[in-house]
């Protein structure tokens, strides 16, 4: 099966990612791997190397702080002052702790 998303670039720099599930929008965004927020959880599996997190977004009370978060992604995209970059490693250790358990 293949995922399909809807990315969202600046000057060829991912800035988010979104991909429609069955009852909610899950969007990774260019934000820092610490960024805080109910709506963000890891995007590791996703295997974006510059989109850490994600935000689940289940409603429209949850658009408000969405637009916050993909406001900053944008910014951060823009401003040049995104740098996060995870290398393939990171991606391989991730998917065997996720197969561990």
């Amino acid at each position: 099966m293949k995922t399909i998303y809807i990315g969202y670039d600046i000057n060829g720099e991912m800035a988010a990612a979104l991909y429609p599930r069955a009852d909610h929008l899950e969007v990774a965004l260019a934000l820092p791997e610490e960024a805080e927020s109910p709506l963000l959880v890891d995007a590791s599996h996703l295997t974006w190397r510059t989109l850490p997190v994600a935000a689940i977004v289940r409603g429209s009370d949850e658009l408000l702080e969405f637009g916050e978060l993909a406001g900053s992604a944008v910014q951060r995209v823009r401003t040049a002052r995104h740098d996060v970059m995870r290398d393939n490693e990171f991606f391989v250790r991730t998917k065997r702790e996720r197969r561990e358990g």
